[in-house]
């Protein structure tokens, strides 16, 4: 679908997931145009999930990590908030070796079977370009399923 420019991510990320939530899925994947994945990025993220499922019996959203390429330091992902009251400083939380429960996301690399995406819906519409991987991670949660 073609856009004036101006829909930016969010637009964008709406507009897209609308359409892939029409087409019988079992599984979305965000994933940001400037996000490399490594080789094995995708058998990771359902390994998690299916984990996570087994042991749980219930549904979960898993994030990425993304890293910068040059640094090497780890960039996007799951994140946490230190207090309850500091909701505007968001922490990034994660494990090279095992899943971390976080409290929201940022949507640069982030898979979600159709069972959840079925209970949360699509983005919302309110936002234009920012905060809306974190809202959505937030609906997610409040929906009662796991980051």
């Amino acid at each position: 679908t073609r856009t004036d420019g101006n829909a930016y991510w969010n637009g964008g990320m709406y507009i897209s997931f609308e359409k892939a939530l029409q087409g019988g899925h079992d599984r979305f994947l965000w994933l940001n145009d400037d996000t490399h994945l490594v080789k094995d990025t995708l058998l990771r993220l359902e390994h998690t999930l299916n984990t996570r499922s087994a042991i749980s019996g219930e549904y979960a959203i898993v994030v990425g990590t993304v890293q910068d390429r040059k640094r090497e330091k780890a960039t996007y992902g799951g994140v946490v908030f230190s207090s309850w009251w500091k909701r505007t400083t968001p922490q990034l939380v994660y494990s090279e070796t095992e899943a971390v429960a976080c409290e929201t996301v940022n949507g640069n690399c982030v898979w979600i079977p159709v069972a959840v995406a079925s209970v949360v819906g699509n983005l919302d519409t309110i936002f234009v370009h920012g905060l809306n991987d974190f809202d959505y991670g937030l609906h997610t949660r409040k929906a009662g399923i796991a980051l």
